[in-house]
C-alpha cells in the first residue's frame, strides 16, 4: 500500500513543527570541525565529521536574497540535534515511534555553488541530507552509546551534476557521514542548475503493514516514491534519530546553500479530515445554541 506524498505545507496548520530554522540573521562561531552556525531560531548547526570551514554563513542573493547556511565542499558532516520530547515523553524517537499513518518529514530549500556556464561540474557528486543517530560525547544517553553504533538511519544522496546519473536513497550503519552506505532506490535525475533555489523533501511514513514508505520530492513534486520499505537495521540505536545531518563531498570552492530547514511530524490524511470535520460540527452546534438563545 502506498500513502500519498504530503510534504509538511500540505497540513502546515495540523503538523507538529520539531524544526523550523532559517538563516537571514544567523551567526557563525568557530572555524574547522569547531565552527558552529546559529540560525535565526537559535538553534545550533554544528560540524562533527571533516576538516574544512563547514558549517558559516553566506549571503546568497542570488538564489534567495538574504543569508544562508553554507555546507561547503569537504566531505564534512553538519549536525543539528533534534527535540523529540514534545512528540515523545522520553524525548526518544525511532521509526517505529510512528503511528501507522503518521510521516516524519524533512525539508529545506538549497542552492548549490555557481560555475560559468551555470551548471554543476563533474567534480561536484552528490549533497546528502536526512536522518541520524549521533552520539553527542557531550550528552549523556541512554543505552547503546558506543560512538561505533552511530547510525545514517535514512538519507537522500541528491546527484547535483548528473554525473552518475542517478540520486540514491541510502542508509549506513556505524557512521554519521552518510555517503556510501546501502543502497535503498537508485532514480535517473536531471542536471541541476547552479545559483538554482530548490525545495528538497524526504518523508518518511509508517503504513499500516508496519512497513515504511518513503517519498522523495523536489519543489513539491515527487521525484520518487519507495513503497512497503522494511528497515534492514532492526536493533533499537540502528532506528533511533537523534538529528539531522547534511554533507556536500564536492570539489574545492563548491559549496551547498540552505535556508528554511523544518522536520515535522505530519498525521495521516483521515485523522486530519476528521479534526477538520469535528471542527466543522463544533462550530455548527455553537452556531445553533447561539441562534436559539438570541430567539429565546
Amino acid at each position: 500500500m502506498v500513502i500519498p506524498a504530503m510534504t509538511a505545507l500540505t497540513v502546515s496548520g495540523m503538523a507538529q513543527v520539531l524544526v523550523n530554522d532559517s538563516f537571514s540573521n544567523a551567526i557563525v562561531e568557530g572555524s574547522g570541525t569547531d565552527s558552529k552556525v546559529t540560525s535565526n531560531s537559535g538553534s545550533e548547526y554544528i560540524s562533527i565529521y571533516g576538516t574544512g570551514n563547514s558549517p558559516a554563513v553566506y549571503n546568497a542573493s542570488a538564489s534567495f536574497g538574504n543569508n544562508t547556511m553554507q555546507v561547503i565542499g569537504d566531505g564534512g558532516i553538519v549536525y543539528r540535534a533534534v527535540d523529540f520530547s514534545p512528540y515523545t515523553s522520553d524525548g526518544i524517537f525511532t521509526l517505529n515511534s510512528l503511528s501507522t499513518g503518521q510521516t516524519i518529514s524533512i525539508s529545506l530549500s538549497v542552492a548549490f555553488g555557481n560555475n560559468p556556464d551555470g551548471k554543476l561540474t563533474d567534480g561536484n557528486t552528490e549533497f546528502d541530507f536526512g536522518f541520524i543517530r549521533y552520539n553527542d560525547p557531550s550528552t549523556t544517553r541512554p543505552a547503546n552509546d558506543d560512538p561505533a553504533d552511530n547510525t545514517s538511519v535514512l538519507y537522500v544522496r541528491q546527484d547535483t551534476a548528473k554525473k552518475t546519473n542517478a540520486t540514491k536513497i541510502d542508509y549506513r550503519t556505524g557512521f554519521v557521514h552518510m555517503g556510501g552506505g546501502t543502497n535503498l532506490k537508485s532514480i535517473t535525475d536531471v542536471v541541476l542548475n547552479a545559483a538554482t533555489a530548490y525545495t528538497l523533501t524526504l518523508n518518511v511514513t509508517k503504513n499500516d503493514l508496519g512497513t515504511f514508505d518513503i517519498t522523495y520530492l523536489r519543489d513539491d513534486v515527487s521525484v520518487s516514491v519507495f513503497p512497503d520499505f522494511t528497515h534492514a537495521l532492526t536493533a533499537t540505536k540502528d532506528l533511533e534519530i537523534t538529528g539531522i545531518g547534511f554533507r556536500f563531498p564536492a570539489a574545492t570552492n563548491f559549496s551547498a546553500l540552505i535556508d528554511n530547514v523544518t522536520v515535522s511530524i505530519i498525521p495521516e490524511p483521515s485523522a486530519v479530515a476528521l479534526l477538520g470535520l469535528g471542527a466543522v460540527v463544533l462550530l455548527a452546534l455553537l452556531w445553533q445554541r447561539r441562534t436559539q438563545n438570541i430567539g429565546g
